[in-house]
Order: structure tokens, then sequence, then C-alpha cells
């Protein structure tokens, strides 16, 4: 397979019957060599101040692209329900 592989893993999180999101994105990130994905998830979080418990693995999803040069871009999104820890006012500041 020739072209870029990313992994990313995110976390969906419902709460009061909304999806909370980051700025418009799911909360998470690419994953680096030597994290696993679910470690990827919470330290996302965390770097916005957000204390998240996985709960569950979601279906995966895989998207087919190119970059602006042509090259072959596979991208797959690993999601997990999650759930915020500390649920309190704060953490609308930091979402």
């Amino acid at each position: 397979m020739e072209g870029s592989l990313f992994v990313k893993s995110d976390s969906v999180i419902i709460e009061d019957g909304r999806l909370l999101t980051a700025e418009g994105d799911l909360l998470g990130g690419y994953v680096v060599e030597g994290e696993d994905l679910e470690e990827t998830c919470v330290k996302k979080a965390k770097e916005k101040n957000i204390d998240i418990e996985i709960i569950k693995p979601l279906s995966p999803r895989i998207k087919w692209g190119a970059d602006e040069n042509g090259k072959k871009i596979i991208m797959v999104n690993i999601n997990y329900l999650s759930k915020l820890k500390n649920k309190s006012e704060k953490w609308k500041e930091n979402l």
C-alpha cells in the first residue's frame, strides 16, 4: 500500500441529550507510536482538563482520500462511547 495511514481515537460523549465536542470536533486525536487507542482518548481529554471514563468501543470508520498532491491518505477512526467522570458546570468551560 502506498500512501499515508492515520489513526484517530475519539470520545463520543452524550450529556443531557447533546453530543459534547471540543470546538466542533470529537474529543480525541491522532494516535502516536507507543500509545494505545484508549490511552490516546483519555490523554487528549485531559489536555482539555476533562476527565473521562471509557464505556465501550464503537464501530470503527475508515475514510479514503488524497492530499493536495494526489497521495493516498487512509484515516482510521476508532471512537469510544465515554462519560464524564466529574459532572459539573466547570466542564462546559473546556468544550
